[in-house]
């Protein structure tokens, strides 16, 4: 699969041509161009074709480590990680001092989820070149990755250090130091970056996280309106509003925030299907609640609650408020709904298998459909016996009005 982004330690490395490069480095540039405007099916064309010429010019020669580096660097990014590493690991064994391959291979373990084979590479490149900023942004994102927030935070504060005047690195400190606990320090190093660039978006996000958590509500709106000023009409930034309202229960205010949120959507402003209205806690796990815009397609989803689980990543369960275009026929059929009302159900699916929590023939609003997935958190809410056909409105779970 195309790797659609590139991971931020390596944004802005200058693929200049070295002294053996040929038009191969600037189809690699090209590519990296393609990757960066998110024109994926460019990109793969250019990739496969970098790929090809790339192993052909590799093959007849393979002691040329800058031929290996291409092949390696153009089958990282069209995600044949296999190549790219054989490809890679060849180029920096026969120059083992090019600081430029050692972030190529480094970056290919970032984007493997292998952060802890990119350090001993990064730091012999550090080593080699102390003040080189692509290097300590690499290593800094690196450590972090491998959970080492203090290295991460040093090697970050580095790199701020060189560039005085540039506000990603100091915010880049505060995310380090708010991971470690230290929240009150990560606050003066935010503003700090903010002292560089007041409308530096990344600063004022992380900040707003941090208010959040302590409860703090009007601090965080504040930085999220400084937000929505500088980008205006980024329904993402809006839903977090939305979800600091519905945190410190303004209901109001939060229905404000939704119709702004879906009339950005109505205007054609948001290609999205939905968006994340809600995140709460569930044990060791995170719950990320979205709405969808629309009800649409054959298995209309209304509400979807994914459970991540600690790692931030792995989705345990997804429980869904939907309205099958079968299941609302057989309730039609069977008399339990108009021909212009639909069926809705709240389903669990897991990699087990997929289980009904409730029938209803009135569509529940979202704070009905939230409580009853609370409920099933609890062990309150038990799943329907299999014999249960999918139109069975079951005793005990009412349809809910809106």
């Amino acid at each position: 699969m195309i790797r659609r982004f590139l991971l931020s330690a390596v944004l802005g490395l200058a693929f200049a041509a070295a002294a053996r490069a040929d038009v191969l480095d600037d189809d690699l540039a090209a590519a990296k161009g393609l990757l960066l405007a998110d024109n994926v099916d460019d990109a793969a064309a250019r990739l496969d074709s970098l790929e090809a010429r790339a192993r052909v010019t590799a093959s007849a020669n393979p002691g040329d480590a800058h031929a290996q580096y291409i092949l390696g660097m153009a089958a990282m990014y069209a995600g044949h990680d296999q190549p790219a590493k054989i490809a890679l690991d060849l180029a920096l064994r026969l120059e083992p001092k090019n600081v430029r391959y050692a972030l190529g291979r480094a970056q290919l373990a970032l984007y493997t989820d292998a952060p802890q084979d990119a350090l001993p590479i990064l730091q012999k490149a550090l080593d080699q070149d102390p003040k080189n900023l692509d290097v300590l942004s690499a290593l800094a994102e690196a450590q972090s990755g491998a959970g080492l927030f203090a290295d991460a935070q040093k090697t970050y504060q580095a790199a701020a250090e060189l560039v005085p005047g540039e506000p990603r690195y100091r915010a880049n400190v505060a995310e380090m130091l708010n991971r470690q606990g230290q929240a009150d320090e990560a606050l003066a190093a935010y503003e700090k970056a903010l002292n560089i660039d007041p409308k530096y978006v990344p600063a004022l996000a992380g900040m707003a996280q941090i208010q959040r958590t302590r409860q703090e509500y009007d601090k965080a709106i504040e930085c999220l309106a400084r937000i929505i000023a500088i980008t205006p009409g980024e329904y993402r930034i809006l839903a977090q509003e939305m979800q600091i309202y519905e945190r410190a229960g303004k209901a109001k205010e939060r229905d404000a925030v939704r119709e702004q949120i879906f009339g950005l959507f109505k205007a054609g402003k948001i290609e999205a299907e939905s968006y994340c209205r809600e995140q709460f806690p569930n044990g060791t796990s995170n719950v990320m609640a979205f709405e969808s815009f629309e009800l649409k397609g054959p298995m209309a989803v209304r509400y979807a609650f994914n459970v991540v689980n600690a790692d931030g990543k792995t989705i345990e369960k997804r429980i869904s408020l939907g309205s099958y275009l079968a299941v609302t026929a057989l309730a039609r059929e069977r008399g339990q709904i108009k021909a212009d009302e639909r069926m809705f159900h709240l389903d669990v699916y897991t990699e087990g298998g997929h289980e009904v929590l409730g029938m209803f023939t009135v569509e529940p609003t979202y704070e009905q459909t939230r409580d009853l997935v609370r409920q099933y958190f609890a062990g309150t809410l038990q799943p329907l016996p299999p014999d249960v056909t999918p139109a069975t409105k079951p005793s005990g779970v009412q349809g809910a009005g809106r």
